[in-house]
């Protein structure tokens, strides 16, 4: 498992990943709710990159729960 180096929450469903003219959407399945701006994300990867199957973690710092376990979806690349 990596912590989720640039991975953060963008909304409902919603995470994204990178950092200057690039940005990388990823909007998780339906059943996927839940996540918080505040969650710690972590991801369990197959190899050394982020990709469609791997296994999003969420938890909260505060009280210390466990949030959603999704699976990443397709990432979408937007420019700023």
């Amino acid at each position: 498992m990596i912590r989720s180096e640039g991975l953060r929450y963008g909304g409902e469903r919603m995470v994204l990943y990178g950092r200057g003219a690039t940005i990388w959407a990823n909007r998780l399945p339906e059943g996927c709710s839940g996540l918080h701006p505040t969650d710690t994300l972590s991801v369990r990867t197959i190899g050394t990159r982020y990709c469609r199957g791997d296994l999003l973690l969420s938890s909260n710092p505060a009280s210390g729960t466990q949030g959603p376990g999704c699976l990443l979806g397709d990432f979408v690349p937007y420019r700023r």
